[in-house]
Order: structure tokens, then sequence, then C-alpha cells
């Protein structure tokens, strides 16, 4: 009798009451928003420049010509008079 009441009780905070169906919603809810986002995902994919196999040589020859750009470039940090090249500070 004791737990017969304690179940009522239970069952009739909104918690308890609703748990299965709000269980399932959000389940659900999750499986929407992952669909949507493969949808999303697959269609940048098509439709991205760089995705396409015809330029991606194009972009990874550009991308080592500024890497090598960045490599040759001197950097200077300007102090008052003296002038600083990045070479002062690598500490290799």
């Amino acid at each position: 009798m004791q737990q017969q009441t304690m179940f009522n009780v239970l069952t009739s905070m909104k918690f308890f009451k609703h748990y299965l169906i709000s269980k399932v919603f959000g389940l659900w809810k999750g499986n929407v928003r992952y669909r949507t986002y493969m949808q999303t995902r697959s269609m940048l994919a098509k439709s991205l420049i760089q995705a396409r196999p015809d330029y991606q040589s194009t972009f990874m020859d550009i991308n080592r010509i500024l890497y090598d750009m960045q490599v040759k470039t001197t950097y200077f940090i300007f102090r008052g008079q003296k002038n600083y090249e990045i070479e002062d500070f690598n500490t290799d």
C-alpha cells in the first residue's frame, strides 16, 4: 500500500508523468537535427570549389607558393630606433 502511494505520487509529478514522451521526442529531435546536418554537409561538399577534384591541384599549388612566400619574407618589429628581425627571436 505504501509503495502504491509512492508510485502514484511520483507518477503525478510532471517530470515522471511526461518522461517517456520527452525521451522519445528528444531522440526524434536529435535524429532530425543530425539528418539536417548531413544533408547540409553533403550539399556543401558538392558545391564548394575546394572539394572539386579539378581544382584541388591548383589549390595545392597556391598553398605551396603562399607558404614559400611566408617563409622567405623577413618580418620586422619596430621598437624605437632598432629594427628586429624574426631570426633574432628564433632560439633553435
